[in-house]
C-alpha cells in the first residue's frame, strides 16, 4: 500500500474463511489516515470478531489523524506521525532496480495532477438523470418482503430483523424498485447499531401507514449517538435518493420518517 491519501482501516475483510487477506511483509508506506475507526486497530483479532486480516503488517510513515495500532498485531510501526522520504516506495524501487526512474513515471504524475484538479461530484452524489431510473410496476407487499429478507441476511453483523407494525394492503405503484429498496436499506442501516459479528441486533418495528395520497414509513432510532455519527453516509444516501422515489425523508433524534407519494 504505497502513498495512500485519506485511507481508512475498516473491520471488513470478507468472511472468516477468506482470512488472512495477506501473509507476512504487507507494507503500508506513507499512509495518510483519515477515519474514525475504533482503536487500537487490531490486524489479527481472530478470537474476538474473527478479523484476522493481515499477518504482522509493517507500517512506515503512518500519519494524518491520530491513530493507535495494537502493537503485537504489527511487525513494526516506524516513523509514526509523519510522512517519510522517499515519498513513493514503488518509485524508489523502480529507480533502484532499473538504474533510473522510467520516463513514464513523470508522465503519469503530470496526468494525475490534471485529474486531481478536476471537480468531482461529492461522495454518493445522486444527480440521477431521468433515463437512468428504471421504473417498473410492483406491489408494496412484495417489495417490503424483499427488503425484510435483504436486511435479515446482511453480513458481518449488520443483519436487522424487520417487523412491520400491521398487515400491508396490496398497493400497486410504479417506481424504481431497486432505488426504493436502497432507500429503506440505508435508513435501516443508519437507525440501527453499528454491525458487530455474532452480536444480536434487536428487531426493528417499522410502522407503515397507507393513506389515500401517500405511504409513510416510520422507523425508530435504535442507534446511539456514536453509531449515528459513524453511519452518517447512510443517512445522506437515503435523503438524497428519496426525492427520486417521489419521497421526502425527515430525521430526528428518535425516528426516521419517509413519506412517498402514491
Amino acid at each position: 500500500m504505497d502513498r495512500v491519501d485519506g485511507g481508512t482501516m475498516t473491520r471488513s475483510g470478507g468472511p472468516a474463511p477468506s482470512f488472512p487477506n495477506h501473509l507476512r511483509w504487507m507494507v503500508f508506506w506513507n499512509f495518510f489516515y483519515d477515519s474514525e475507526d475504533e482503536q487500537p486497530i487490531n490486524f489479527w483479532n481472530y478470537e474476538k470478531g474473527k478479523e484476522a486480516k493481515f499477518v504482522k503488517p509493517l507500517f512506515v510513515g503512518l500519519h494524518g489523524k491520530p491513530v493507535k495500532l495494537k502493537e503485537d498485531s504489527v511487525e513494526a510501526n516506524e516513523c509514526s506521525g509523519a510522512s517519510v522520504s522517499p515519498e513513493s516506495l514503488y518509485e524508489a524501487q523502480l529507480e533502484l532496480r532499473l538504474g533510473k526512474l522510467p520516463d513514464w513515471v513523470g508522465s503519469v504524475r503530470k496526468e494525475w495532477e490534471k485529474v486531481k484538479a478536476l471537480e468531482l461530484p461529492p461522495y454518493a452524489a445522486t444527480d440521477i438523470e431521468k433515463h437512468d431510473l428504471h421504473e417498473e410496476e410492483f406491489t408494496l407487499v412484495e417489495m417490503l418482503k424483499d427488503w425484510q429478507a435483504q436486511m435479515a441476511n446482511q453480513e458481518l453483523g449488520w443483519g436487522v430483523p424487520i417487523e412491520l407494525s400491521a398487515s400491508v394492503p396490496e398497493v400497486k405503484w410504479k417506481r424504481d424498485y431497486v432505488l426504493l429498496r436502497t432507500v429503506l436499506q440505508a435508513m435501516a442501516t443508519y437507525a440501527n447499531p453499528v454491525g458487530k459479528k455474532d452480536a444480536p441486533v434487536p428487531a426493528m418495528k417499522v410502522k407503515v401507514e397507507v393513506k389515500p395520497g401517500e405511504v409513510v414509513f416510520q422507523m425508530p432510532m435504535q442507534a446511539d449517538a456514536k453509531a449515528q455519527k459513524k453511519n452518517q453516509d447512510a443517512l445522506r444516501v437515503a435523503k438524497e435518493l428519496a426525492p427520486f422515489c417521489q419521497g421526502v425523508l425527515v430525521s430526528d433524534a428518535t425516528s426516521l420518517k419517509l413519506s412517498l407519494k402514491r
